[in-house]
């Protein structure tokens, strides 16, 4: 994934900025979801993680508590859904509304 994701921005279809975010999101999760798995068996619930189990998860993950993990996967999430929508979403729903339009015209949408 790691390697698709500097190819693509290699190629400049992702900018790079972009395949930066993306990049170090896939990591943090992919490290969360690694000692998630090794620490608990299945998924923990939140009162778990508001104790010992959660700042041990936190300094696995290379986060100083729970908390700044949290904020971490959080603002990375956030950082993924922003260039989704940017990158995906928004074009979508411009070529959806240029078929509507073409369509209403009695073009053929393409």
């Amino acid at each position: 994934m790691l390697m698709a994701l500097a190819a693509l921005g290699e190629a400049g279809i992702l900018e790079p900025q972009v395949a930066q975010i993306l990049g170090d999101a896939f990591r943090l999760l992919r490290t969360v979801r690694l000692f998630l798995t090794l620490l608990f068996d299945g998924v923990p619930d939140a009162a778990a993680l508001a104790g010992p189990a959660g700042a041990t998860l936190a300094r696995c993950a290379g986060a100083v508590d729970f908390a700044r993990l949290d904020a971490d996967i959080s603002a990375a999430c956030a950082g993924v859904l922003a260039w989704y929508e940017r990158s995906i979403a928004e074009p979508a729903k411009l070529a959806i509304q240029s078929a509507a339009v073409s369509n209403q015209e009695g073009g053929v949408a393409r």
